[in-house]
């Protein structure tokens, strides 16, 4: 009897004894359920059955990003890299999270780190574009142009890839082939909204505001809840002279985009034009506190002491 016994408290355990593999695939179902505490706390216990397999810590990385706990997500990748140095999927991942926090310098090394030990093409390209965005955010746009190129290169099909380089060329000083490369993306995804934008944006620079409306108010229609296009919208026709639909655009863009500083910028020159004196001065001030310098150059500074002495 003692012997049945004994036998029967062993039998659970050997039963539903799981190896690191069960408990991997359990917490990518938990997680796809978006049960989040249960996949992290299953990824450990994978971890803890199979401590040399990297997707398990890379797993249990993304699932932190998932959670919205970056500051552990970020250990968590720079924990891994530690253990696994010559894997480009935990550079790149503490890549993004710095990215997203704007420390682009530290995006920059990381995208570089993971760079230099990735193997697949369709990767490169993708480190390659995340380091020339970092780089267009520090205004590097010579090196952000180079690595956009690169990453066309590998992957011509790419309508992200075929947007930042329209975006880039302008600031890199080659408008030439800004337009070219915007117009090949809506070749490839005709309603691809960050594209029709950015064409706005260009034909807002050549000074053709017409056909600037035309697609900003494409871009609106795809995607009336993002507040760029209607801020650049505003712009436009505030210098074709209708100051009241520009504030009426512009007023859009802060209510649905309230943390974009070019906005106060283009509001504040709205009010230029309504010579709303007070006004114009708040909405400058404003944008320097956002931080717009660092981010556009020193145009809301010089808006500022020429016209709020």
């Amino acid at each position: 009897m003692q012997h049945l016994i004994f036998l029967f408290i062993l039998l659970p355990g050997f039963l539903f004894s799981q190896s690191g593999e069960d408990l991997f695939s359990e917490a990518n179902k938990a997680r796809k359920a978006k049960n989040y505490s249960k996949a992290f706390e299953l990824y450990n216990k994978a971890i803890e059955k199979n401590p040399d397999n990297r997707d398990y810590y890379l797993q249990r990385c993304e699932c932190l990003m998932d959670m919205e706990k970056y500051q552990q997500a970020f250990q968590c990748f720079s924990d891994a890299i530690i253990k696994f140095p010559t894997d480009p999927h935990f550079y790149f991942g503490r890549g993004v999270l710095a990215e997203a926090f704007d420390k682009n310098q530290h995006a920059i090394e990381d995208f570089t780190s993971a760079l230099q030990f990735a193997t697949e093409d369709t990767f490169k390209a993708i480190i390659l574009s995340n380091r020339g965005g970092s780089r267009a955010k520090i205004r590097d746009f010579t090196n952000a142009l180079n690595d956009l190129k690169d990453a066309y290169k590998i992957n011509p099909k790419s309508v992200a890839i075929l947007t930042n380089l329209g975006y880039i060329s302008d600031e890199a000083g080659k408008p030439e082939d800004a337009i070219g490369y915007l117009e090949k993306a809506l070749e490839l995804q005709p309603d691809f909204m960050p594209a029709i934008s950015n064409l706005g944006f260009k034909y807002q620079k050549l000074g053709n505001h017409k056909k600037a409306i035309e697609y900003f108010d494409r871009a609106i229609k795809l995607d009336p809840k993002s507040g760029f296009p209607w801020n650049n919208r505003g712009y436009s026709k505030l210098l074709m002279g209708d100051k009241k639909g520009a504030l009426k655009d512009i007023n859009q863009s802060i209510k649905l985009n309230p943390s974009n500083s070019y906005a106060y910028r283009n509001r504040g020159l709205v009010y230029v034009h309504m010579n709303k004196k007070d006004l114009d001065f708040k909405d400058f001030v404003q944008a320097l506190n956002m931080v717009f310098a660092a981010q556009y150059g020193d145009d809301v500074i010089l808006l500022k002491n020429r016209h709020c002495r």
